[in-house]
């Protein structure tokens, strides 16, 4: 298996009026294809930031990131929007779905941004990606009508729409109960075994902590160490 995400003493910084607040300090790691790897922390320790700037959200204040063997911090903002449409998928904490469109048209939208323009084979693997995260009876409801988790379900799905190589979850089961937060890491299991995906997640959730190969810890935006999920300990 090859590096797909490779960070190089990245550091960033945010002005606070005459202050700075230092979110990242000198992190570096290597993570591979095919990997499941958890970025454990407390709240405020950088987890957020960190995959901001994995995906070219954000930009480092210092330091080199290269993803897919591409260098991200120097790239225009519409190359990093072209390159996460086609490489990457994003869980965001919050969901961040279209509240005008259905679970299966925020779907759809992903391929087209994608550059996915035949709209009946959209539809079809739109479809498939929504059955496959059990919300075939959803499909056509609106994200105000959904539950918490079948909002997460649906994010699910759209992250996979646009078939992307790397996966990035932001605390996929915060907001869930825990049956729910079960299903969801299911889906994370199977994306990351079944379709090849290397899958980066930020969480406090042990049961997530025991899918992964590896495990960074971040504490106040420094990497404290690297070990295996099941040295994990409170």
């Amino acid at each position: 298996m090859g590096c797909v995400i490779d960070l190089a003493s990245v550091s960033k910084e945010y002005l606070l009026g005459e202050n700075s607040f230092k979110a990242l300090d000198d992190i570096s790691f290597q993570i591979e294809e095919k990997q499941v790897v958890v970025l454990w922390g407390p709240s405020g320790a950088g987890k957020t930031t960190l995959l901001n700037i994995i995906s070219g959200l954000e930009k480092p204040s210092h330091g080199e990131v290269r993803v897919l063997g591409l260098s991200l911090e120097d790239s225009d903002e519409d190359f990093l929007a072209l390159f996460r449409c086609i490489n990457i998928g994003f869980i965001f904490q919050s969901y961040n779905l279209v509240s005008s469109l259905t679970a299966r048209e925020n779907v759809e939208l992903m391929m087209e941004l994608a550059g996915w323009h035949d709209d009946g084979r959209n539809a079809r693997l739109a479809s498939e990606l929504i059955r496959s995260v059990g919300l075939s009876d959803r499909a056509n409801h609106l994200p105000a009508q959904l539950s918490w988790g079948e909002q997460q379900r649906v994010a699910i799905a759209r992250a996979l729409a646009n078939d992307p190589r790397i996966i990035l979850a932001d605390e996929p089961t915060g907001n869930l109960d825990s049956s729910t937060g079960r299903e969801i890491i299911e889906l994370l299991r199977r994306s990351s075994e079944e379709h090849g995906k290397t899958v980066v997640i930020t969480t406090h959730d042990e049961r997530i902590a025991g899918l992964a190969h590896v495990i960074f810890h971040l504490d106040k935006g420094r990497l404290k160490a690297v070990d295996r999920p099941d040295r994990i300990r409170h």
